[in-house]
């Protein structure tokens, strides 16, 4: 039900409107009667009309002054005026204003009826479209949840995370690709056991997400057992200035939640600043900083003494990252996980001279390498001067320096890794092969994923997988670059238009067209065109 005001001097005009309103619109109320502005502006403040039906001529506060300060507070009431003819300047006036209709005296019934119909059309228009907004706003605030929640996933657990840091990055709007994982753990002060679900555990999160939003640009993953996990984007580059600011924040953090939560005990474990390839080793360090926190409420991986970490389980996750990274060829990654690797031996002591040979370390690296050796084999990587699978075994034994070892090791797997890059680099296969073909035979025509994988007899789901492991890039992507290839071929004739160009290499549309190709090229046709006469 949507609220009229009347406003006019004469009571005969008001009683008018109020009894058609009752009797032939069913979805308004009068609920407020005035006979001068002062009066309008006075009741408007009180029950805020959506709709308020205005005389311009009044005693005192006219009805163009009425409506400029009810605006004032209220922009989304709908005006009309009624004016006699005489006043029809003052009508324009109001019209100005934004008011949505006026009427002349006498009011006519049919004109009332139709005007306030229009209005609440109106008024149920934008409702609806307030509605759609607040639900667009709520989905992408679930899906925002979603995307935070995956970028924490893609540093604990996917193989090849930087990729994904990558595009996550992107659509989260985080510039820098370096900073530090923040650990915060809720335990409930009277049973000392975590807080992992119900309704505190959700408060904690949302005022701990709210906050650190606020001070700092972030990504907040979800509540895991009794505890949250955050990523914090940060640029310093000096160690210690980066550690006293982050635990400054989260102390400020502890703090502001122990003041609406002080039944909760809170901590919070820093690790250090990293980059993509990275932000995992800050995962690590943070949950060796919880590890160590004791009655701590903030404690940084620096401050933590011996910096050793729960080796085993550390080798484990180091030996399964860096097997994934040979099994792609990706030297860089290989060489990140190697000195990490490394770093961990050191502080397990395994660069002790005298422990050298009998240390654990050795046997586990030398494991290792077996398992690359087996992988390059597998790939069918064939021997040679340097990479030969009957003697390296025996050759790393012989070693009985850490720095020789070392040495030896980090090359052996750099090597190996470039040799798998070329093999699979060179070792496109056949049905790529063919729908390579296809697609250079076919660009004029409606290539379709569905039409090459019936083509070529498998499922679109495996054809678009196995293209993009192949080639780094989806088939769509291959054929813009044909078709703007040819383009380009065809510009240089320089006998047909860019709309005639678009047709003659497959596209329909030519601003579709255009955007591809700017996209590609960094200019329009048309300037391409304009630079190759000029």
């Amino acid at each position: 039900m949507y609220k009229l005001m009347v406003v006019d001097d004469e009571q005969i005009v008001i009683d008018s409107v109020k009894f058609i309103v009752k009797r032939e619109i069913a979805n308004i109320q009068v609920v407020r009667t005035a006979t001068n502005g002062r009066e309008a502006i006075q009741a408007a403040s009180e029950i805020k009309p959506d709709i308020v039906l205005m005389d311009i001529r009044m005693p005192g506060i006219n009805g163009i002054e009425a409506i400029k300060e009810i605006k004032k507070t209220y922009s989304d009431v709908k005006f009309v005026i009624v004016s006699a003819y005489e006043q029809f300047d003052f009508a324009k006036q109001a019209v100005e204003l934004g008011v949505v209709d006026y009427l002349m005296k006498p009011v006519n019934k049919t004109k009332l009826i139709s005007t306030l119909n229009k209005i609440t059309g109106e008024l149920d228009a934008e409702k609806q479209k307030e509605e759609i907004q607040l639900d667009n706003i709520e989905k992408y605030k679930k899906a925002l949840t979603v995307l935070e929640q995956g970028f924490i996933y893609s540093i604990l657990f996917n193989k090849e995370y930087g990729t994904d840091l990558m595009k996550y990055r992107e659509i989260l709007g985080l510039s820098n690709n370096t900073g530090y994982i923040m650990i915060l753990k809720m335990t409930d002060k009277k049973t000392e056991k975590g807080i992992s679900t119900g309704l505190k555990s959700h408060k904690i999160y949302t005022e701990f997400k709210n906050i650190l939003k606020y001070k700092t640009r972030c990504v907040v993953g979800p509540i895991m057992v009794d505890r949250i996990i955050a990523y914090i984007q940060d640029v310093n580059e000096d160690e210690y200035e980066h550690r006293v600011e982050a635990i400054r924040l989260s102390e400020y953090l502890i703090e502001k939640i122990e003041l609406k939560e002080p039944e909760v005990k809170l901590q919070v474990a820093i690790g250090s600043v990293r980059n993509d390839n990275e932000l995992i080793y800050s995962y690590e360090e943070a949950i060796k900083a919880l590890r160590a926190i004791n009655d701590n409420t903030v404690i940084h991986i620096s401050d933590v003494t011996g910096n050793i970490m729960d080796y085993e389980n550390d080798f484990r996750v180091e030996e399964g990252r860096l097997i994934n990274a040979l099994e792609s060829g990706a030297k860089d990654s290989i060489m990140v996980i190697l000195h990490a690797l490394f770093n961990k031996c050191e502080l397990a002591g395994f660069n002790n001279q005298c422990d050298f040979k009998s240390n654990k370390s050795r046997s586990k690296l030398i494991e290792l390498m077996v398992v690359a050796h087996r992988i390059a084999a597998e790939m069918d990587i064939s021997q040679d001067s340097y990479l030969r699978y009957e003697d390296y075994i025996t050759e790393m034994l012989m070693i009985d320096n850490y720095e020789k070892f070392k040495k030896w090791f980090i090359e052996r797997m750099a090597y190996i890794a470039n040799k798998i890059l070329i093999a699979r680099e060179s070792s496109v296969s056949e049905i790529i092969f063919q729908a390579n073909n296809i697609i250079k035979e076919n660009y004029k025509e409606d290539i379709s994923l569905d039409g090459i994988s019936r083509q070529l007899g498998i499922s679109p789901q495996y054809f678009s997988r196995l293209y993009k492991n192949e080639t780094g890039k989806n088939f769509i992507e291959y054929l813009t670059e044909i078709r703007i290839h040819k383009a380009k071929k065809l510009m240089k004739e320089n006998s047909y238009s860019v709309k005639e160009i678009c047709y003659m290499v497959g596209y329909s549309d030519p601003n579709y067209f255009s955007r591809l190709f700017k996209k590609q090229e960094g200019k329009s046709p048309t300037d391409y065109l304009k630079g190759m006469i000029e």
